[in-house]
């Protein structure tokens, strides 16, 4: 944490039942002069902007006019306006000025929200410290960098020890991130409660909050599968002990691993081990090749039958411990041809499949990881691993992610591939989604994995607050079954927290939507910003699925469509690749997708009124 910007004090977020709004002080967009009495400067930001530690706006498009009056914030009113559907979270960021002497134990506590006949508990909110990192030189690769400088991204929750409190320096701000959760037991409705911010010695400031609540519930399913890879660092840099082999891992590694995916689904995404596939306890080769899935099914299970989860869904996307890319391979390579062992492979394959079907899991949504971006002279070995799994079980997903080669070659590249691959996965720069037509018609998965814009936001540190949530919409408006991003926990530094280069390329925590909780005294992963902006963009998806199973998928497309105007091959580049990034052509004001989002939601409750006329 930088000493330039705030010192350990006190930050407790306070949202009071009330009727209407009592101001004690002033709000004010600028830092305030005058006695210590005074009351702290106050403004809040939508979820989709990121301010830094001095208080500018880190954005490509100007947006004029924020501080006064933003997608969630009017100053005028003095008040936070909010629409959510029942199970789904909504969120704001509460800016506080440290003026011109700084501010100590800063408080800002929840406490709930009321309607006429309903309320949302204290213990749906939860509250985050923003931390801020410095980006040293613009991200190259992704590209469309807002720039140099200290970008929040870490969120640290207030209920760590420690981290319940601290001060905002002189001429500094600070953001606090905070979630609410409406219960898919709440009732529709208009809510109202208040932040209480105070500070040591001044003056407390109360801002109103109303939250709509609409009259239906997003589902606790994801109609869109987005992976994102974890590796050892999630232990190693918690200082957990690890071992890829499932009967050497230990009982706090699983309860770290437990709390990492439970997190993810928190914010719709999944966790996959494509890339440090786990190995189970095996013995033999060949046909003698044996499996004993005790230790396996331990880590595994409860998140293959949905026990792991409050909602009781399994995951939706899987990768199956038969690897032969994750790295020498098991029990099979298609990487180093002197591992290959298809004898092994397809026993093992056969030893999975009696499995999983015996205790239930769903083999359509599990994938077998065969490359990752192969060259030519693999297609051969990678194909013959593609035949062995079809012919063992066509349900299971033959997966390879395609880069440069696809671009204007990728009709070539479906030719080759096209009786070997169910699922394609193309790096979203050089991406032709029109030619994966046909194995789209056919059932295949198609899905793109990081790029940068102008085909897709970029998932770098310094990217705005939209790069990630544009991922579900561009997934809408070309019908895309799954999203992939690499990694999540690429933290390739002694400390990615105040380290932000992590690959040899310019880029800035590139593969980071976490961060080790050990840096503020927890052995567990941290949120980032980004995390939450993806969840953004994943819960806006479920409205449009929502507005296409009322018969309205038209209406879903004509919005997405005003929002993101193209992306992918029709971003307007003219090329492929690093040479032609550049600005995305989507709406830059998160306001307008604000709007989006409330118009989407209005048609869904037209359409269930609709529905329920029709059944007099």
């Amino acid at each position: 944490m930088s000493t330039s910007y705030f010192r350990h004090g006190t930050i407790i977020l306070a949202i009071i039942l009330a009727p209407a709004v009592v101001l004690f002080g002033r709000l004010s967009a600028v830092a305030q002069e005058g006695r210590a009495a005074s009351s702290p400067a106050v403004w809040v930001a939508d979820p989709c902007v990121k301010v830094d530690p001095q208080g500018k706006l880190l954005v490509l498009s100007p947006l004029d006019g924020y501080k006064e009056k933003n997608a969630v914030w009017d100053a005028a009113a003095k008040a936070v306006n909010l629409r959510a559907a029942r199970n789904e979270y909504v969120s704001f960021q509460v800016m506080v000025e440290g003026g011109p002497e700084g501010l100590e134990n800063l408080t800002v506590t929840p406490s709930g929200l009321a309607s006429s006949d309903s309320m949302i508990a204290a213990a749906n909110f939860a509250t985050y410290r923003e931390f801020y990192t410095e980006v040293k030189e613009p991200s190259f690769s992704p590209g469309k960098s807002v720039g140099a400088g200290w970008f929040p991204d870490a969120l640290i929750p207030t209920t760590i020890k420690g981290y319940e409190t601290c001060a905002v320096a002189a001429g500094a701000t600070q953001g606090l991130w905070v979630d609410i959760y409406v219960p898919k037991e709440a009732k529709g409705g208009e809510y109202t409660g208040k932040v209480r911010v105070e500070a040591e010695g001044r003056e407390a400031v109360e801002i109103e909050i109303r939250l709509t609540v609409y009259d239906f519930a997003l589902p606790a399913e994801n109609h869109l599968r987005w992976r994102i890879g974890y590796n050892e660092n999630l232990a190693r840099k918690n200082e957990v002990p690890f071992d890829r082999r499932t009967s050497k891992v230990g009982q706090e590694f699983l309860d770290l691993e437990l709390k990492f995916y439970r997190l993810c689904r928190a914010h719709r995404v999944t966790p996959t081990t494509h890339y440090t596939s786990p190995l189970p306890d095996a013995t033999g080769k060949g046909g003698d090749l044996a499996i004993d899935w005790a230790s396996y099914d331990k880590r595994f299970g409860r998140y293959l039958d949905g026990s792991a989860f409050d909602d009781g869904v399994a995951v939706n996307i899987f990768s199956l411990p038969v690897n032969p890319q994750s790295y020498d391979g098991w029990p099979s390579s298609t990487r180093y041809f002197a591992r290959i062992d298809p004898a092994s492979f397809r026993k093992a394959l056969e030893l999975t499949v009696k499995h999983w079907d015996e205790m239930g899991w769903d083999l359509k949504n599990t994938f077998v990881y065969v490359a990752d971006e192969p060259r030519e002279d693999r297609y051969s070995v990678i194909k013959d691993h593609c035949r062995i799994i079809e012919e063992t079980d066509p349900r299971i997903h033959r997966t390879i992610a395609f880069y440069t080669v696809f671009g204007e070659n990728g009709p070539n590249v479906i030719a080759e591939f096209r009786s070997s691959v169910n699922h394609w996965e193309i790096a979203g720069d050089y991406m032709l989604r029109k030619a994966l037509d046909s194995v789209k018609a056919r059932g295949d998965w198609v899905g793109i994995y990081q790029g940068s814009e102008p085909f897709e936001g970029g998932e770098a540190l310094d990217g705005d607050g939209l790069s990630l949530v544009t991922w579900p919409w561009i997934a809408w408006m070309y019908t895309l079954d799954t999203l992939f991003i690499y990694n999540s926990t690429e933290w390739n530094t002694d400390d990615i927290w105040t380290q932000s280069r992590n690959h040899g390329w310019v880029t800035s925590s590139q593969g980071v939507l976490f961060y080790p909780g050990l840096k503020v005294g927890v052995k567990e992963a941290l949120p980032s910003m980004r995390l939450k902006q993806m969840r953004m963009g994943m819960q806006d998806y479920e409205y449009m699925w929502l507005l296409a199973q009322a018969g309205k998928a038209n209406v879903a497309d004509a919005i997405v469509r005003r929002i993101i105007e193209g992306a992918l091959e029709e971003s307007g580049a003219k090329g492929y690749g690093d040479k032609f990034y550049g600005a995305g052509r989507w709406e830059r004001d998160p306001a307008k997708w604000y709007e989006a989002r409330r118009e989407m939601a209005e048609g869904i409750v037209a359409a269930k009124a609709q529905k329920t006329d029709q059944g007099r």
